[in-house]
């Protein structure tokens, strides 16, 4: 990989150039690029060289525009083949790039997306003259749409990294805007009522003679309502109050396989191995983002109970089961440091975290949104380390 300009992902670029290499190999060329134009959005823009010298290479970059094979491909959205660039008018302009650097004829084949859009181009340059044969024809669209399937899935790991990180900071955002709508909504009387008080107060003090007993009893009502805002501030209705979930008839297991595709740039991430055991469930009503939530949750507290676990592995068993005749239930087992007997009878406190950076809404917000499903949320000691967590849901019910 003789240049790669503003890198992309290091696997992407390692692949790539791989049927870069093969590609000219296989074309018996004397050099060969490939562009990746890529987006803002998904990653960043590539280019790898193969038999060109820095400087013959920084001349060629220059030749993006006009009629050289590169834009006649991307223009045509087909294969543009130069068989002699001395007996093409339209490359007259770029003839000394091409002295420059040794080649006469060149081929570029469009990378095309399935969508349409053009991902990039592959090229291969040629010291004499030369007139493509059908294999180097097939061969070119062979290795273009292998670059299309490497860019593709690097794009869909991002895409899907990017999910992740926005189902995170969505939830986060859900839990802090829960938390101060439900503090703005309880403490909006009693703050009204206590300035009511205040002025009230103030109203008795500036009578001549003062009037010393309604001021008290102003005093202490403001005494009471401030008790009352101090209540509301210890126990944030976020945890008791349900947004009502938009249930349709779910399939758990494509649930769970969505949250750990969610989960599973983290879980690579910090060497976690994840067991799957889903059986055939019957059909659930929920809110298909609600339940994710919980179980994405779920799965990377998980991931975090484990991060300073040494001399054991990290292994987080997911399992679904009937369990009676109107239950579904889910499994999360990790084998992480595990929780003791009295941070467990805390865990749905609001505010109780276990973490250095966390506000410890998580598993209350869980629980509460698997309670408006009509479900039940246990947390239980494993025997040998780690928890289990246990979410219990009707089968088969609106709820």
């Amino acid at each position: 990989m003789e240049r790669q300009d503003l890198a992309s992902p290091p696997q992407l670029a390692l692949a790539l150039d791989h049927v870069l290499r093969s590609i000219v190999a296989a074309h018996e060329a004397a050099a060969g690029t490939l562009r990746v134009f890529g987006s803002a959005a998904t990653m960043h823009r590539t280019t790898l060289c193969q038999g060109l010298t820095a400087e013959s290479f920084e001349r060629l970059r220059e030749t993006d525009e006009g009629s050289t094979s590169e834009a006649r491909a991307i223009r045509a959205r087909t294969r543009s083949v130069i068989e002699d660039v001395l007996c093409d008018e339209a490359f007259t302009p770029f003839r000394s790039v091409a002295a420059a650097a040794r080649f006469r004829a060149v081929q570029s084949t469009p990378l095309v997306a399935s969508s349409g859009e053009i991902l990039g181009v592959l090229s291969t340059y040629f010291r004499q003259p030369h007139q493509l044969s059908m294999r180097e024809m097939t061969l070119a669209d062979l290795h273009a749409r292998l670059a299309v399937d490497l860019i593709d899935a690097e794009r869909a790991a991002s895409q899907l990294l990017r999910t992740q990180r926005d189902l995170a900071h969505v939830t986060r955002a859900m839990s802090m805007a829960e938390l101060t709508a439900s503090i703005g909504h309880h403490m909006k009387q009693p703050l009204g009522a206590i300035l009511a008080n205040a002025s009230t107060c103030l109203h008795w003090l500036a009578q001549r003679p003062v009037d010393v007993d309604r001021a008290r009893a102003a005093i202490e009502r403001i005494i009471r309502d401030a008790r009352h805002a101090t209540e509301a501030l210890q126990v944030p209705s976020v945890v008791r109050e349900v947004t009502t979930p938009n249930k349709i008839p779910l399939d758990l297991n494509r649930v769970i396989h969505s949250c750990i595709a969610l989960s599973r740039k983290e879980l690579d991430a910090n060497e976690v191995t994840l067991y799957e055991d889903l059986q055939e469930v019957p059909i659930i009503w929920g809110d298909g983002v609600q339940i994710q939530q919980v179980i994405v949750n779920l799965l990377i507290n998980a991931i975090e109970a484990m991060l300073t676990v040494t001399g054991r592995r990290r292994v987080i068993e997911i399992r679904s089961r009937r369990e009676s005749r109107h239950d579904v239930r889910v499994s999360i087992r990790d084998t992480g440091v595990g929780i003791d007997a009295r941070a467990r009878e805390q865990l749905y406190e609001p505010f109780f975290t276990t973490k250095p950076h966390a506000i410890g809404l998580g598993l209350a917000i869980c629980r509460r949104i698997v309670h408006a499903h009509g479900g039940v949320m246990s947390v239980q000691s494993n025997v040998d380390c780690g928890v289990t967590i246990d979410l219990a849901l009707p089968a088969g019910k609106r709820v």
